[in-house]
C-alpha cells in the first residue's frame, strides 16, 4: 500500500509540475522577446562626437558623425570620375582596417574609432564559412555593419574568394577561400538585396582573382557588377586586379562597365619592393581614371608570429610602410590596413583581449591618428586612447531568453520542492485516514 501510495504521489506531482512548466516557459519566452521588439538590440548606449580629419588635399572633408545613429545617416558614397564623393560632392578618402574574420567576440568598433580614427572597416567572408550557415552569417555580417555604421565608419563587405573564378578547385589556393562564378552570384544576390537602401556600406566583389588574365576576369567581373546592379543600384562597387589584386594595368583598355565603380589593390612588398615606378605601372596610374582602395596591405615585424606566408608577404623593408603611405597619399587612395587579428599574417594585433598591437600595428594606428608623413598627412589631434575593453558581443534577445529559462527552471524546481514537502505532510494523515475506514 506505501509502495502504490509513494507512486501516486509521485506521479501527481509530476502532472502538476508539467502542467505550470509549461505556460511558465512560454511566458518567459514572450518576455524575452520584449526588449528586442522594442529597441534595436545591437544598440549601444555611448554617446560621444567623432570628427573625421581636417580637409585637406586628398583628405575626407571635415565631417562631425555621431554616435548611435543608424546606417541610413553616413552619407551615400559615389563614384564621380576619379573621385569617391559624398552626397554634397564632396572628396571622402576612408582609411582603416580590415578584420579577419566576420565572426566576433568582442565589439571593436567603439575603440577603432576612438583610439585609431578607423572610419574604414572591411568585413572578409570566407566563401567556405559562409556555405556552411548562409542565414546565421547573414545575421552576423548585418549585425557587424550596423554597428561599425554606428561610430561613424563605413563597412566593406569582401567577398573573400582566392584565385580563378573560372576553375577554382583547379588551383592551390586554401579550398575554404575557392568560389565559382555560380556560388559568387549566389551569395551577391544575398547580400545585394539585404544591404540594399543602406549608406554605410561597400561591396567588395572578389577578394583576390589569381592565375587568371584581366581580359579573362573582366567579364566575370561585369557579370557579378550587372547581378548586383539587379538588387542595389546605388553601393559603391569594389573590383579587385588580377595577379592576386595587384595587376590593374590593362583596366584602362578593358574597364568594367557601369556606375559608382572604383578598383582595388593589394599592395605587399613582396610586389615591387617600395618601387613608385613599378607600383604606377601595376596600379598607381588608374587613379587618373578611378577612386582606388588598398583593401589589403602591410608587412611583418620581428614582434608578430610567423607563418609559412612571411617570406611571400615581404617584411619591412627600408622604409615601405612609410613610403606606401605616403604614395597611397599623393594617389588619394582609400585603404584598409591587414588584419585586425593576432592570428592574422600580417598582424596589427599581438593580443585580442587587450588589444595590444605589433610594432606594424602601432605605425598604422600612428599612421590613422594623423601622423602619416609626406604630402596629404591627416593632420589632426589624436584622440585620448581608451583602457576599457569592449564587452563581448551577445544578442539581447538571445540573453534575455536564457536568462528567463533559467529562471522558470528555478521557479519549477522550487515548485516541486513546496509540492513534494507538502505531500509528505498530509501523506500520513491520509493513510491514518485510510486504516480507519
Amino acid at each position: 500500500m506505501n509502495r502504490r501510495n509513494s507512486s501516486a504521489a509521485g506521479s501527481s506531482i509530476f502532472a502538476e509540475l508539467l502542467r505550470l512548466s509549461l505556460p511558465l516557459t512560454l511566458i518567459a519566452i514572450l518576455i524575452s522577446q520584449l526588449p528586442s521588439a522594442c529597441a534595436n538590440p545591437y544598440q549601444t548606449q555611448t554617446r560621444m562626437i567623432i570628427e573625421s580629419p581636417p580637409s585637406s588635399s586628398g583628405d575626407m572633408q571635415s565631417t562631425r558623425f555621431a554616435t548611435a545613429m543608424n546606417e541610413s545617416q553616413l552619407p551615400q558614397l559615389m563614384v564621380h570620375g576619379n573621385q569617391l564623393e559624398d552626397a554634397s560632392g564632396k572628396q571622402v578618402i576612408l582609411r582603416g582596417v580590415s578584420l579577419f574574420d566576420w565572426n566576433l567576440t568582442q565589439n571593436p568598433f567603439p575603440y577603432l574609432a576612438q583610439s585609431w580614427n578607423v572610419r574604414l572597416v572591411r568585413i572578409p567572408i570566407d566563401p567556405g564559412k559562409w556555405a556552411e550557415q548562409s542565414e546565421m552569417n547573414l545575421t552576423s555580417v548585418d549585425m557587424e555593419v550596423s554597428m561599425a555604421n554606428e561610430y561613424g565608419i563605413y563597412a566593406i563587405i569582401d567577398w573573400h574568394a582566392i584565385g580563378n573564378i573560372t576553375n577554382p578547385n583547379a588551383t592551390g589556393d586554401t579550398p575554404r577561400l575557392r568560389a565559382n562564378l555560380t556560388q559568387t552570384e549566389a551569395f551577391w544576390a544575398t547580400i545585394a538585396q539585404h544591404f540594399s537602401g543602406r549608406t554605410g556600406i561597400l561591396y567588395e566583389i572578389y577578394n583576390e582573382p589569381a592565375r587568371i588574365t584581366w581580359s579573362q576576369w573582366q567579364p566575370y567581373a561585369q557579370k557579378i557588377v550587372n547581378l548586383i546592379r539587379k538588387y542595389d543600384n546605388n553601393t559603391t562597387l569594389l573590383v579587385s586586379g588580377v595577379s592576386w589584386s595587384f595587376d590593374l594595368s590593362a583596366i584602362p583598355n578593358q574597364p568594367v562597365s557601369g556606375s559608382n565603380i572604383a578598383y582595388v589593390v593589394h599592395p605587399y612588398p613582396n610586389r615591387c619592393h617600395y618601387s613608385d615606378a613599378c607600383w604606377n605601372s601595376n596600379f598607381g596610374n588608374i587613379t587618373r581614371l578611378s577612386p582606388l582602395f588598398a583593401t589589403e596591405w602591410g608587412y611583418y615585424t620581428e614582434d608578430q608570429s610567423i607563418c609559412d606566408t612571411a617570406a611571400t608577404f615581404g617584411w619591412n623593408w627600408p622604409g615601405y610602410g612609410t613610403r606606401l603611405v605616403t604614395y597611397m597619399a599623393s594617389r588619394n587612395m582609400s585603404w584598409t590596413a591587414w588584419a585586425w587579428a593576432p592570428n592574422s599574417c600580417p598582424s596589427l594585433l599581438l593580443s585580442s583581449n587587450m588589444y595590444q598591437p605589433s610594432q606594424y600595428g602601432q605605425f598604422v594606428q600612428t599612421t590613422l591618428l594623423g601622423h602619416s608623413p609626406g604630402p596629404n598627412s591627416m593632420q589632426t589631434t589624436p584622440y585620448q586612447s581608451s583602457t576599457q575593453i569592449p564587452p563581448p558581443l551577445q544578442s539581447p534577445a538571445n540573453s534575455n531568453l536564457l536568462t528567463s529559462l533559467a529562471l522558470v527552471t528555478a521557479i519549477i524546481i522550487a515548485l516541486g520542492t513546496l509540492l513534494v514537502y507538502l505531500r509528505r505532510l498530509t501523506q500520513p494523515k491520509l493513510l491514518d485516514h485510510r486504516r480507519e475506514s
